[in-house]
């Protein structure tokens, strides 16, 4: 039987510095010596996905972007690539300039922000070890990457996040989420991610159990995060981690013990599926 586990990295595997926790490395090399194909699917660019499939030795493909770019890790050969269309885009980036939000661009391998994104870097740095700043976000037609985006990722007070996200959500072909972003030093900020409605983690855990020859019955899900509930609907099993939010626990076959804090999703995701013994 072959069988695939599909992981989130941020919040799942590694650990709040980024690291991937000890007992989750040593439980994918079992399931990688048992048999088990083991995928990567975040929302992290490929250039901030890169470094943690090297780590663990993966070579197949990963899913970046939630979904919207797939990468062979082996090459770096783009295996499939859903991206935000000339209008898409420039509605998407109107609306949330007129509302006076801080915008970052996901176009290619690299995080674009200008100077009024200096300061909140810090939030969508860790999705890509590549940002360049450029003198106005908005107009990427001026730096040549309008073609290539996949995804924009806006920051401002709530209400006018809401009102932004409502109104994007209404325009054909476009997928809106916003949320509290929690995070020390950016109290009162809410975040929006934009990206095409033609790829979600869904798509891209179906695409892996396509490319990999598994039932959709054989392949499990583990993640933390609202981006992970597609993966959850589709998959034979999904995990969630003990810090996940009510809807996305929701939504799991089974709630997990593990916290991100000491990790070990991976391990008890696998144990309780009958993928790995059980210690002793």
């Amino acid at each position: 039987m072959t069988r695939l586990l599909v992981t989130d990295l941020d919040g799942t595997l590694l650990d709040p510095d980024g690291l991937v926790h000890d007992r989750d490395r040593e439980a994918i090399v079992a399931l990688r010596r048992a048999g088990v194909h083991v995928a990567l699917c975040t929302g992290r660019l490929y250039s901030g996905t890169r470094h943690v499939a090297e780590e663990l030795e993966l070579t197949g493909p990963v899913a970046c972007v939630d979904g919207s770019h797939i990468v062979d890790a082996h090459s770096g050969r783009a295996l499939h690539l859903a991206t935000l269309d000339a209008v898409q885009l420039g509605t998407a980036l109107r609306c949330v300039e007129q509302a006076g939000l801080t915008c970052f661009v996901f176009a290619g391998d690299a995080v674009y922000y200008d100077a009024p994104g200096a300061e909140l870097l810090s939030y969508v740095s860790l999705w890509s070890r590549e940002c360049l700043e450029v003198d106005r976000v908005t107009a990427p037609h001026r730096w040549g990457v309008h073609q290539q985006v996949m995804a924009l990722v806006a920051l401002g007070a709530p209400e006018h996040v809401h009102e932004v996200g409502t109104r994007l959500n209404q325009q054909m072909g476009l997928y809106c989420a916003w949320f509290d972003v929690r995070r020390p030093g950016f109290e009162g900020q809410w975040g929006l991610i934009v990206r095409s409605s033609a790829a979600s983690k869904g798509t891209a855990v179906r695409w892996l159990a396509q490319h990999h020859g598994v039932a959709r019955q054989d392949v499990i899900v583990v993640g933390d995060w609202l981006n992970d509930v597609p993966m959850f609907e589709w998959a034979g099993q999904a995990f969630a981690m003990a810090q996940a939010p009510d809807e996305v626990k929701r939504v799991a076959t089974c709630v997990l013990d593990a916290h991100t804090t000491e990790g070990g999703g991976i391990l008890e995701a696998a144990r309780r599926a009958g993928w790995l013994p059980h210690a002793g």
